[in-house]
């Protein structure tokens, strides 16, 4: 199911499925803080360290709730304030699960395994009319309104990656 993201209303003279659109494709797993990558025009120039990673991701996230919309960037604030507080409240269990990895992880990579928050979110359960939802969760089975931090989901088996990642750029096949 493709969802679509950040638009306040659906677009009048774009069809729903261009690739143009802010959207993206959900599958059975949740979707995470890290499961695609943060356009690089949104790095910012601290990208180097956690706080400056989270804090690009919490600026772009924020922007999508518009201009006007305060209350929205305080929810998404609050957010990432409560994935922080869950990451230190269990901060000894982390750290002992990524010691298998020497040093290569620290506890807060975790914090991109979170669940990631899908602002002025708008989908489509097959024939039905488009759903609206300002702030809305993948969870791999549905979307919520809530914020599903009891999860654990620091717990997952899956590694930590960054959300600044990137793919290489395609060579031609002529050029090479």
């Amino acid at each position: 199911m493709r969802v679509l993201f950040g638009l306040a209303q659906l677009p009048r003279t774009l069809a729903v499925d261009d690739p143009r659109l802010p959207g993206v494709e959900l599958g059975d797993a949740m979707l995470r803080l890290n499961a695609h990558s943060l356009p690089v025009a949104e790095w910012g120039a601290d990208v180097a360290t956690h706080a400056g990673r989270r804090a690009a991701m919490l600026a772009w996230l924020q922007g999508q709730a518009g201009d006007y919309n305060n209350a929205r960037r305080r929810q998404i604030a609050a957010y990432f304030d409560a994935v922080d507080a869950e990451l230190a409240a269990h901060e000894a269990e982390i750290a002992a699960s990524l010691a298998r990895f020497e040093g290569l992880y620290a506890v807060q990579d975790r914090f991109w395994s979170a669940p990631r928050p899908l602002v002025r979110t708008w989908w489509q359960d097959g024939a039905a009319a488009w759903q609206f939802a300002e702030l809305a969760f993948w969870d791999g089975m549905s979307l919520t309104p809530e914020a599903p931090l009891a999860s654990g989901f620091w717990r997952e088996p899956a590694l930590p990656s960054s959300p600044f990642r990137h793919a290489f750029p395609k060579i031609p096949p002529d050029a090479a």
